[in-house]
């Protein structure tokens, strides 16, 4: 086991936290100014929200193939500015050690090479959903809740989801925001290597050691890519560096990366809502289950056992009985609860009525995708926003919740599911 670096997260928490910590200050002693530290401040959110703070999803017509690629079928894809400048940067990999200016059998840094890039969130998220469904299963099946009806489960889960929400999203835009998507979602992050995250001995003996390491951050710096601290085999583009600015504007006018993520990204809030009644009616379907009870017979007074089947929906008859302003109210009360947990019932209630009357007014849902999502999206210290999640004595049960113990199918966590979840 290594002295200084971390190899595994068997050790004990102070240990560990000692050996990350001479982790991150050996690589930011190199003052190398793109080798930044992802899962800080802003960074968190790169490629998730745009400049007034609304989540985003970058528009699949915007990502390309990927040139250089290790021996997958399918070539990964990255969007198309991106794509461009990586390719050149592999091509001038290539040209520098066939000059002999880089040592030439470097595994990773000599040729260039894409082993993931783009993630498709919404499939990240359709894996994630069932997971957490499952949990929620477990919850309800813990306090003895039987459904019968659509109506009996919300008003069941309302007050576990005001619990829950705090660490664990519902909402497809809640996942883009939260540990559980990594920035690879968004089209901007290429990985060059297949490593263990948390390995961080191995990160230091066969990238930073490797005699290639300044050339790889220098010439990332020069064609716009800063390198993730944490994972210093992920490149990350930089929306605002000159050269990107260039290689952008080959497809469209911008002079800025608000610009930039103006054209090639979405509202992930419309985009949510627009599958939102189909979610809810999934989670129903998913948690209704048959079930029995015993009832007293009017002719013996006996307990006789007596089946009871939830009541089901048709996506046409659902929409019948559930418009659209009903679904406009739940979803502000549960992002209200993903991104604004600490807000009382009576400031909950007050921002659903406002949102309720300028839906009333103009039901074009301008309002709910941009207005109610940039004021709750602008704190720092709330679930899933710009700063780190705050930390607090929960409910011993929201807790296993969150760590996925509920149920006998847990939230398992993703590749990125450990202290560097939020990559």
């Amino acid at each position: 086991m290594s002295q200084y670096y971390a190899e595994t997260n068997g050790e004990s928490t102070m240990r560990l936290f000692n050996k990350r910590t001479i982790y991150r200050e050996f690589l930011k002693a190199q003052n190398h100014n793109n080798i930044i530290q992802m899962d800080g401040a802003e960074k968190i959110l790169y490629g998730k929200v745009d400049y007034n703070f609304i989540p985003i999803v970058v528009t699949k017509d915007k990502l390309t193939n990927l040139t250089f690629f290790n021996d997958q079928a399918i070539p990964p894809t990255a969007v198309n500015f991106v794509a461009d400048l990586f390719n050149a940067m592999a091509d001038q990999f290539k040209k520098c050690v066939q000059s002999g200016n880089i040592r030439p059998n470097d595994p990773y840094l000599s040729n260039l090479k894409a082993y993931k890039a783009y993630e498709d969130p919404l499939q990240l998220y359709n894996t994630y959903k069932t997971q957490f469904f499952n949990s929620l299963a477990g919850l309800l099946i813990q306090d003895g809740i039987k459904i019968n009806n659509f109506d009996q489960m919300i008003t069941a889960l309302l007050p576990i989801l005001k619990e829950v929400l705090k660490f664990q999203p519902l909402t497809f835009t809640g996942f883009l925001k939260s540990k559980n998507c990594s920035i690879m979602s968004t089209g901007l992050a290429i990985e060059i290597a297949d490593f263990d995250y948390i390995n961080d001995h191995d990160k230091i003996e066969t990238f930073v050691k490797s005699d290639n390491w300044n050339f790889f951050v220098n010439t990332c710096d020069s064609y716009g890519f800063m390198v993730d601290l944490n994972i210093p085999w992920r490149i990350v583009i930089d929306l605002n560096a000159d050269c990107v600015l260039a290689m952008t504007s080959r497809y469209v006018q911008t002079s800025s990366a608000a610009k930039t993520l103006a054209y090639y990204y979405a509202n992930s809030s419309r985009y949510c809502f627009s599958f939102f009644m189909a979610t809810m009616l999934e989670m129903y379907n998913f948690l209704r289950e048959q079930y029995v009870e015993l009832v007293v017979c009017d002719d013996t007074g006996a307990l006789v056992a007596s089946a009871v089947i939830p009541e089901e929906y048709t996506l046409i008859n659902f929409r019948e009985k559930y418009n659209e302003r009903y679904f406009v109210e739940l979803y502000t009360k549960i992002r209200l609860y993903e991104e604004m947990p600490e807000l009382s019932n009576e400031e909950i209630k007050k921002v659903v009525r406002n949102q309720l009357e300028h839906y009333a007014v103009l039901p074009d849902l301008n309002h709910l995708f941009n207005f109610l999502e940039s004021q709750i999206n602008k704190t720092f210290d709330t679930t899933g926003s710009l700063g780190y999640i705050r930390d607090g004595e929960k409910k011993r049960r929201f807790e296993d919740f969150k760590k996925g113990d509920i149920s006998n199918v847990t939230i398992t966590q993703s590749e990125e599911g450990n202290d560097f979840s939020g990559y």
